[in-house]
């Protein structure tokens, strides 16, 4: 968007949740932004673009006779738009079995204004540079290993598939020995491996008995400075990936802010369980 167009004075100004620019409709704003790119430099024919509530925007695009699906998300300075190995692989199959080519394009949007540069604050109507360096083949979508950029991002969603299942067998071989569980429900810390398979062994049969519906989704942390309640403030580090897992019983979800803590060889070193109420967070679609 252009600098002149933007309504915004200088600074942080008065706003509402309605003034800021999120979910489907930052996605929608930057695949127009992809698409455009599209069209001029790279010869494609815009067909339209599929939207869904708060979930990345397709782009649908031919070239010569052959039709693209581009998958479109988009982030905040200093954030880049993601998507979960689990959304790549389905999306990837899908357009497989349809006989279209699936991209992925990541965006970032930076707030002209310096100050809501650094807030992170994207405001409708204002002023970006935009971040935008091509779309990624999905053809092939491979299972990240240890040393990829994309692992603990992959962790953390097998985190949540393991509440989902109420079997959490497959994440045991990403703790650490020496892992521990610090949780604002569990009085004393949970340490060493065998400590945390008998606590998630207990979990797990505890989730299948009670059948109730499980939903979640990654996150990532937004704030180094972390929402306060009453006396009680959370910092930590903005850009991690984390797990919002919600519980539903009697009709009511009760949710739980999940954060790993990994060591230099991609091992789970900690597990933090918390009120989601503490922490800002965005969408990391993983499970749309």
């Amino acid at each position: 968007m252009d600098e002149n167009r933007s309504k915004w004075r200088p600074g942080i100004p008065e706003y509402t949740e309605e003034d800021i620019l999120q979910g489907n409709e930052l996605h929608k704003f930057c695949a127009n932004t992809v698409a455009q790119h599209m069209q001029d430099k790279e010869g494609y024919t815009i067909e339209g673009l599929i939207l869904e509530s708060n979930a990345p925007v397709q782009i649908v695009a031919n070239k010569d006779g052959k039709r693209t699906l581009v998958l479109v998300a988009g982030a905040v300075y200093p954030h880049m738009g993601k998507i979960s190995y689990k959304t790549k692989k389905m999306f990837s199959d899908y357009c497989i079995s349809v006989g279209v080519a699936p991209y992925f394009a990541s965006v970032g949007l930076m707030p002209i204004d310096t100050q809501r540069c650094e807030a992170g604050l994207a405001l409708k109507f204002d002023g970006f540079y935009m971040k935008y360096t091509g779309n990624e083949d999905l053809s092939f979508v491979k299972e990240p290993e240890a040393e990829d950029d994309e692992y603990r991002a992959y962790c953390v969603e097998q985190l949540i598939e393991c509440y989902f299942n109420g079997d959490f067998s497959k994440i045991y071989d990403k703790f650490d020995e020496n892992i521990q569980l610090h949780s604002m429900w569990v009085l004393e810390p949970k340490v060493g491996k065998s400590a945390l398979v008998d606590y998630y062994n207990g979990k797990g049969e505890s989730l299948r008995r009670s059948r109730t519906k499980m939903v979640g989704n990654c996150v990532i942390t937004t704030n180094e400075v972390i929402k306060k309640n009453g006396n009680v403030g959370l910092f930590t580090p903005s850009g991690r990936v984390a797990a919002l897992i919600g519980q539903e019983i009697d009709g009511q979800t009760n949710w739980v802010f999940i954060m790993p803590k990994f060591n230099d060889e991609n091992k789970i070193v900690e597990i933090s369980i918390n009120d989601p109420a503490f922490f800002n967070f965005t969408p990391y679609y993983a499970y749309d």
